[in-house]
C-alpha cells in the first residue's frame, strides 16, 4: 500500500513538472528592441483580452486611443483608433471607416492583423498602456525609448520564473 501511495505521488510529481516544461502561456510583452530587447513588463493574455495604447500626439496635442485584442493565434488586432481630432502627423482618417462618437473620431481598423506594435514612449505625451483593462507601467522607461509590444508564448516555467524572480526569458 505505502509503495503504491509513492508510485503516485511520483507520477503525479512527474505529470506536474513535465506541464511546467511543455505548456505554453500567451503573454503580451513590452521589450526594448535598441537595448537586446530587455523586458519592461508582461501579463499573461488570453484569446479575446483587450489592449489599449492611449497618448497625447505630440504636434497636435490631443488624445490618441489605440485598441487591439488578442486573437487565439496570439497576434494583435487592430480593432479602431480614436482621436480628438486630426490634423498634421495624426492617424489617419478614411472617410467609409471614420465616425463620430460625442468628441471622438472613430476610425474602424478593420480587424487589421499588426505583427507587433513599435512606439516611441515619451512621458510628456502622456502614455498608458492597458492590458485587459488593467494598466502596465511605463516608469521605469527612459524617455525616447522604442518599445516592442508583441505576444509571445513561454513555457509555465518561465512564466512563473518571470513573476517570481523577475528574470525573463530571452527574446526569440
Amino acid at each position: 500500500m505505502k509503495v503504491k501511495v509513492v508510485s503516485i505521488g511520483m507520477l503525479i510529481a512527474g505529470v506536474v513538472v513535465a506541464l511546467l516544461f511543455l505548456v505554453p502561456v500567451s503573454v503580451l510583452t513590452v521589450r526594448l528592441p535598441r537595448q537586446d530587447f530587455h523586458p519592461v513588463g508582461a501579463v499573461h493574455v488570453s484569446a479575446g483580452d483587450s489592449l489599449e495604447l492611449e497618448y497625447l500626439h505630440s504636434v497636435e496635442r490631443t488624445k490618441v486611443v489605440g485598441r487591439f485584442t488578442i486573437d487565439a493565434n496570439q497576434r494583435r488586432i487592430a480593432t479602431e483608433t480614436r482621436m480628438m481630432s486630426v490634423g498634421t502627423g495624426m492617424p489617419n482618417t478614411e472617410p467609409e471607416r471614420t465616425r463620430r462618437e460625442g468628441d471622438w473620431i472613430v476610425v474602424d481598423e478593420k480587424n487589421r492583423v499588426l505583427p507587433d506594435i513599435r512606439f516611441y514612449y515619451v512621458p510628456v505625451n502622456e502614455t498608458h498602456l492597458k492590458v485587459a483593462g488593467q494598466p502596465l507601467p511605463l516608469e521605469t522607461v527612459r524617455s525616447g525609448t522604442l518599445l516592442r509590444i508583441g505576444v509571445e508564448t513561454p513555457r509555465l516555467f518561465q512564466w512563473a520564473r518571470w513573476l517570481f524572480t523577475g528574470r525573463m526569458w530571452r527574446y526569440a
